[in-house]
């Protein structure tokens, strides 16, 4: 009776595993398929920015450029010139109070 005993706790136990790796095998085919859709994403948007014929700039919240694509050339401008830079210093004296206004409110 105990070998009956020990051989039904033993498939029990190997129930549990397989049924934990299949568990875990189903969590990371979720994650490859969201970060593969994530990958094309990031691929698509980079080349929107990155091709794009208008000057698109990103700028941190204390109002600093982070970034340029190529398009700010037509400016006059390479990238490495606006990097660090504060967009305050490309605006007009009349127009600094009224896009500070909105910039406060983002």
């Amino acid at each position: 009776m105990e070998e009956v005993t020990l051989g039904v706790g033993l498939v029990i136990e190997i129930g549990l595993i397989i049924g934990t790796i299949v568990i875990v095998s189903s969590y990371i085919r979720k994650f490859s398929r969201k970060y593969n859709k994530y990958q094309l994403n990031e691929q698509y948007y980079k080349s929107l920015y990155e091709q794009n014929p208008d000057a698109v700039i990103i700028f941190d919240t204390e109002g600093k450029f982070i970034s340029a694509n190529k398009a700010v050339s037509l400016y006059g401008f390479s990238e490495d010139e606006l990097i660090h830079k504060p967009f305050t210093e490309f605006l007009l004296p009349e127009d600094l109070s009224r896009v500070m206004g909105h910039f406060a409110k983002l």
